[in-house]
C-alpha cells in the first residue's frame, strides 16, 4: 500500500490519501484522518467509499476543511472510468460519507476527481481528460452544500481551450 499520494491539513486535522489500498479490491483506495492533540498526531479514522471497487484509486486526491473532507476517486469501473468524489462529515470522532458527487455531463475517461479541494460550503473537483473544448483540455466542477445536500453549481473550463 502506498500512503501520502495526497495530503491536506486544516486546524487540528490532517487527511492522507492511500489510493493503492485494497480493502475493496485492487487499488480501491482509502484515506486516513489524523487529529492533533498537543504535539501528538493520532489516527482518528480510515475512510473508504461506500461503493468502492477495484481500480477506483479512492484517495488519489484529498482535502479537508473544518468538519468536512473530500476524497477523489478518478478511476472507477474499468469499463467506465469517469471518476467521482466523496464528501465526508465529522460528528465527534466519527467520519461518515455524506455524498458521492459526479458531474452531470461526465464521460468515460474524464478522470473526474483527479484533484479536489474543499472550503466552507464549496467543493471543486477536476476532470483532467474532459474534452468539451479540445482534446484533454480539462475542466473543473464546483458544488455547494445546503444543509446535507451538495448541488453542482458550475463547470469551469480554460478560456483558450489548450490541452494540458
Amino acid at each position: 500500500m502506498t500512503v501520502s499520494i495526497s495530503v491536506s491539513i486544516s486546524g487540528d486535522y490532517a487527511i492522507v490519501g492511500a489510493p493503492y489500498d485494497d480493502d475493496n479490491n485492487d487499488t480501491s483506495g482509502s484515506a486516513y484522518i489524523f487529529k492533533r492533540d498537543g504535539t501528538i498526531w493520532s489516527q482518528q479514522a480510515k475512510i473508504i467509499a461506500s461503493d468502492g471497487t477495484a481500480w477506483d484509486y479512492f484517495g488519489n486526491s484529498v482535502s479537508i476543511s473544518g468538519d468536512y473532507a473530500i476524497v477523489g476517486a478518478f478511476g472507477g469501473d474499468e469499463h467506465d472510468p469517469s471518476g467521482s468524489a466523496y464528501v465526508f462529515k465529522r460528528d465527534g470522532t466519527i467520519w461518515s460519507q455524506q455524498a458521492k458527487i459526479a458531474p452531470s455531463d461526465g464521460a468515460a475517461g474524464d478522470l473526474f476527481g483527479i484533484s479536489v479541494s474543499i472550503s466552507d460550503d464549496y467543493v471543486i473537483a477536476g476532470a483532467i481528460h474532459d474534452c468539451d473544448i479540445s482534446d484533454y483540455s480539462g475542466s473543473a466542477y464546483i458544488w455547494r452544500r445546503d444543509e446535507t445536500t451538495w448541488s453542482q453549481q458550475a463547470k469551469i473550463t480554460p478560456s483558450d481551450g489548450a490541452a494540458y
